[in-house]
């Protein structure tokens, strides 16, 4: 009986190929290994070989994993993660000296993130982090790439090969300055749209969930400016007469810390979820567990309050 010659590969070419994808670089990813950029253009070449596909290509940014890297980045992720946990002493928690990369929205940046880092000084002061902005549409990328370890948004669904849990679900509340016309008096439908509002939004959009909400009713607000970040909304409605809507925890939390007014939209809104994801692959390792944990405690505070 013939038997079909099948390569045997070295393990050491899975922490490779896991390093050129997070940092798209053969220079970083020697860096990151402590190997010579050469050995890692070896290590390349044979990993080519074994797959049958270019697996990098040079761009503008960098190395870009080609389609087939991204369809071996999964199982090679989970494989890289159970040789790894079998050779390591059980740990309860997330390793000393760790950092997490974390893609977060503005909302998640003002109100989640500090909670988060407070618990984190506590357990484990030698944990660090990276926040960056969570471009929403770039984030499934990013987490099928290694590049971050964690997204957290305003999710309403996501593909099956990610694992979630929900942080929070939010109404929506208007905030005002004190002594803004709109603090005192009912708060009608029509009150609200004789002001104008400024709108805080990720992307290229000038509607949100409010005018989303007006337009099923047949009606229209005006909206003065729109601004990325919460924290500039914030600052502009204080001292302004524009009238900001955001997710209630927040209104709440301007409320408690600037002594702004908060009041209920006189007309329903969708609610608007904030979701913390990681890929499935990292699901059991013991920092995404114990991050994972801690968003829970905060979600379960949030939602007591």
């Amino acid at each position: 009986m013939t038997q079909t010659h099948q390569p045997r590969e070295d393990l050491n070419l899975v922490p490779v190929f896991a390093a050129l994808l997070r940092e798209g670089s053969t220079v970083r990813a020697g860096e990151r290994l402590g190997m010579t950029q050469s050995a890692v253009s070896r290590a390349l070449a044979r990993l080519r070989l074994w797959a049958k596909d270019d697996l990098f290509v040079r761009s503008p940014n960098g190395m870009k994993p080609t389609p087939r890297a991204l369809e071996l980045a999964g199982p090679l992720g989970e494989a890289l993660l159970n040789v790894n946990r079998a050779f390591s002493p059980k740990q309860a928690g997330v390793a000393p000296s760790t950092r997490f990369h974390v893609a977060l929205t503005d909302y998640a940046a003002f109100l989640l993130w500090p909670e988060l880092v407070s618990e984190m000084l506590k357990i484990e002061p030698t944990v660090s982090f990276r926040a960056r902005p969570n471009q929403l549409s770039q984030s499934f990328d990013l987490l099928d790439k290694g590049e971050i370890d964690l997204a957290i948004g305003p999710y309403r669904s996501h593909p099956t090969r990610f694992s979630s849990i929900l942080v929070s679900e939010d109404t929506h509340v208007c905030v005002l300055r004190r002594n803004h016309p709109l603090s005192r008096g009912k708060m009608t439908l029509d009150r609200f749209l004789d002001m104008q509002h400024v709108l805080v939004t990720l992307g290229e959009e000038e509607r949100g969930v409010v005018d989303r909400a007006l337009a099923q009713i047949g009606a229209k607000r005006t909206v003065y400016t729109t601004v990325n970040q919460f924290s500039a909304a914030l600052n502009i409605m204080m001292r302004t007469d524009l009238v900001l809507t955001v997710p209630e925890h927040l209104g709440r939390f301007y409320r408690k810390e600037f002594g702004t007014v908060v009041r209920r939209l006189p007309f329903a809104t969708d609610s608007t979820p904030m979701r913390v994801l990681w890929h499935s692959r990292l699901g059991d390792s013991p920092g995404i567990r114990q991050l994972v944990g801690i968003f829970q405690k905060i979600g379960a505070r949030l939602t007591a309050e």
